[in-house]
């Protein structure tokens, strides 16, 4: 509010106020990483690798406002795995079934990683993130998160399963998930998220299930997306365009495009009024996309 704002900031203007405040954010966050760093044992036995728990604490700060949300329990001085922050998964058995039976079949659990603190690898049993399930959480509780997904979640490398569905989310999708090799399911229907479909979607090579309908992406579909056998649910973005690439005809890899400005030579996606993309149509064509 304004009054908040005058007392918060009275000698500055209003664009003034909003960049010291989020500078006062972001220096707060460096301050909490340094003292989970600080109290975190370097090799500690069966508690969370370090790189995870920051990952964790940079994704929380993302959100201008978690008071009265589930990451408002994410508490700093607990360690995320064996405390209680809620919808972070960190065994096999508590990810969704269809997840849980491949996870039992590798280490991911278990991992070894890098310390930071002097170069040598920490003990074999530093458990690792495999999980982020807040979609769920939000959506029972009747709470949402607002806010863009920060890049920090990309260094959740051993991550299988990512759900942020149904939240106020906003912005593009990081650059950082290209480093998930392990993905498999990314849950982030029903937010506000916008930019084009990310080209690098196609090279994960475990994804299996990308449910993004329900925001307002835009552009084409890349044909780099044709690689992998992973699923794509992009109904309900308006600002999708061009021509589906012919690779994914007949896969059911795409159940539908209503809601989007795409179009397609396969019959029974949902939609056969979509075109080129405005202001600058690209060049599509059903065999190899657009570009």
């Amino acid at each position: 509010s304004k009054i908040r704002q005058a007392v918060s900031c009275p000698q500055m203007g209003k664009g003034e106020c909003s960049v010291a405040s989020t500078a006062s954010r972001w220096a707060l966050v460096a301050l909490l990483v340094l003292l989970v760093s600080l109290v975190a044992p370097a090799a500690a036995v069966g508690t969370t690798a370090q790189p995870d728990v920051d990952a964790l604490v940079g994704f929380m700060a993302a959100f201008s406002n978690i008071d009265g949300t589930v990451l408002a329990s994410w508490d700093v001085f607990v360690d995320p795995c064996l405390g209680d922050w809620p919808g972070v998964i960190c065994s096999c058995e508590d990810l969704p079934r269809a997840l849980a039976a491949s996870c039992s079949s590798n280490s991911a659990i278990t991992s070894s990683v890098n310390s930071s603190v002097n170069g040598s690898t920490e003990a074999a049993s530093s458990l690792r993130v495999l999980g982020l399930e807040l979609g769920p959480l939000m959506t029972a509780q009747d709470q949402k998160l607002a806010g863009t997904i920060h890049p920090a979640v990309g260094s959740l490398t051993e991550l299988l399963y990512l759900d942020l569905s149904d939240n106020m989310l906003s912005g593009p999708l990081p650059d950082s998930l290209t480093k998930l090799k392990k993905l498999q399911w990314l849950t982030l229907d029903h937010n506000q998220l916008t930019g084009p479909l990310p080209t690098y979607l196609g090279q994960l090579p475990q994804l299996q299930l990308v449910l993004l309908q329900h925001n307002s992406l835009s552009g084409p579909v890349p044909i780099s997306l044709c690689s992998g056998g992973a699923s794509y649910d992009l109904a309900s973005n308006v600002g999708l365009c061009g021509t589906l690439p012919k690779c994914f005809a007949g896969t059911g890899r795409v159940p539908s495009i209503a809601g989007t400005f795409l179009t397609s030579t396969a019959v029974g996606l949902g939609s056969q009024f979509g075109g080129s993309c405005d202001p600058s149509p690209p060049d599509c064509d059903a065999d190899v996309g657009c570009v």
